[in-house]
């Protein structure tokens, strides 16, 4: 089915409304390279959301993240959202996710929140652009980190996230001296609730003693696959999959036995979503002398 210019165009309008909410209709329609007059309708046939919907689903979701992840006062995230009062804000979230901002911080409806950004995760994934990606192999040392490992539905993530901000903000290990890594055990999409794994880690040369279940561990020295993630996390996953479907088969190359790795290196809501940055790390297996092993009946390594 052919390409309109409008969807050509529509992941730069998407990304436009995240980094420059400042911008008028006029000036996305002209982003889009479309008539005003045609702008909201075609926005919204291909998004399945109107303008108005979209901007406010995008204000109110990072304002939910900050409000579970970060320090900020209610007012300060109200009026950075664009509120002109912290009532207008309260009015606005209650209808968002069913709690008002104070209640969500205390005790967050993750599957509430979940739920109502269906539609905004949605209209991302049908706009977004086939991805391209670049692979560079890398050569990492042992890198000793701080642990702790959610065991539980995905949706309940957020619980052991802020358990983990907890444990950095106790011990000093902020983001700016300490590297900030996510081990990707499961697909959260072929597992069982109970059954799935994800890690929060940062890096620490000695684990202090705590009450947040966090212990030592490392991070396999050896070969990766790197690939630069932009965007929201919902781009990690395609990036793992065509890395483990595409690249690695043509490359002749096999996974290690290690967990695929997340480092984090401009986090949302720290910054809007479409301009958060991560790099995904995907351990490659090796041989008795460090060498890269191959698949004998793949390609061969000169195709690297």
């Amino acid at each position: 089915m052919p390409v309109s210019r409008f969807q050509q165009r529509l992941p730069l309008v998407l990304e436009a409304m995240q980094t420059q909410p400042e911008l008028t209709l006029n000036e996305l329609a002209a982003l889009a390279h479309c008539a005003p007059s045609h702008f909201q309708r075609l926005f919204s046939l291909h998004t399945g959301l109107s303008v108005m919907r979209y901007r406010r689903l995008l204000t109110l979701d990072r304002a939910a993240s900050q409000l579970a992840f970060r320090a900020s006062s209610v007012l300060d995230i109200a009026l950075e959202a664009g509120f002109q009062s912290s009532e207008a804000f309260t009015r606005a979230f209650q209808q968002f996710v069913g709690q008002s901002p104070r209640a969500f911080r205390q005790h967050p409806d993750w599957l509430a929140w979940q739920d109502a950004i269906t539609q905004l995760t949605n209209s991302r994934a049908s706009s977004a652009a086939s991805p391209s990606y670049e692979v560079q192999l890398v050569s990492r040392q042992a890198t000793p980190v701080a642990l702790l490992e959610h065991r539980g539905a995905p949706w309940q993530l957020g619980n052991s996230i802020r358990q983990f901000i907890a444990f950095r903000k106790q011990h000093r290990l902020p983001p700016s001296i300490s590297a900030t890594y996510n081990l990707l055990y499961d697909d959260p999409t072929q597992c069982e609730d109970g059954d799935y794994r994800f890690g929060l880690a940062c890096e620490c040369a000695a684990v202090p003693s705590n009450d947040q279940a966090v212990r030592a561990a490392t991070l396999a020295a050896g070969w990766y696959a790197s690939v630069q993630i932009h965007g929201s996390d919902a781009n990690i996953e395609p990036a793992v999959r065509w890395l483990l479907q595409q690249w690695l088969p043509k490359q002749g190359l096999q996974l290690a036995d290690q967990p695929i790795l997340l480092q984090r290196l401009k986090f949302f809501p720290d910054v809007p979503a479409d301009q958060a940055e991560s790099l995904l790390l995907v351990p490659l297996l090796t041989g008795d002398e460090g060498e890269l092993s191959t698949d004998p009946i793949a390609a061969s390594p000169q195709q690297l």
